[in-house]
């Protein structure tokens, strides 16, 4: 099972994300870009990849033990990275650090790759010479949102698309 933990997002939070998509998207020929479905929308803590069923019972042992108070969490600017840029991303600019700290708590995986906390918005299958400056020119709306659950979700990989199902779910104490 290929799994990752996440942080849900409210449905305004996903609202905006849509409403950038849309404001990026005539930038870009229809080919050279993925777009990440509303629905997808999430802040990875930590990619596990191919999980036994025996290990998922362990990870959600792990969550289920986790004692994190809720914060608040709010959007910040568009951005890319990759070289070339091959991720649209939105980044995350209130009470980072609280984020930091919840995904050294949850982190499983040992991946030795540093943390940015970015909610996807788009895979690039080829860079646009100036992605920077349409990238700099996206407004958004600074909207903040309470971190209050943290999830384990099975990803599913098909000819259709990718599928998301969350298995397992834990509350943050308030």
């Amino acid at each position: 099972m290929r799994c990752f933990i996440a942080l849900p997002l409210p449905e305004e939070v996903k609202a905006e994300m849509q409403r950038v998509q849309n404001v990026l998207a005539p930038h870009f020929p229809k080919r050279a870009v993925r777009w990440t479905k509303p629905e997808q929308f999430h802040l990875t803590l930590d990619f596990l990849g191919e999980l036994l069923v025996e290990e998922v019972a362990g990870v959600k042992g792990r969550l289920g033990s986790l004692h994190f108070p809720t914060f608040a969490s709010e959007l910040g600017s568009v951005g890319s990275f990759g070289r070339p840029a091959r991720v649209l991303f939105m980044n995350v600019k209130k009470e980072v650090e609280f984020l930091h700290q919840l995904q050294q708590e949850v982190a499983l995986s040992g991946s030795k790759q540093p943390f940015h906390p970015h909610l996807t918005l788009a895979r690039l299958r080829t860079s646009l010479p100036n992605l920077q400056e349409v990238v700099q020119e996206v407004r958004v709306e600074p909207l903040s949102w309470h971190v209050e659950e943290v999830q384990l979700v099975q990803s599913t990989l098909a000819p259709q698309g990718t599928r998301y199902e969350v298995l397992f779910k834990v509350g943050l104490e308030p």
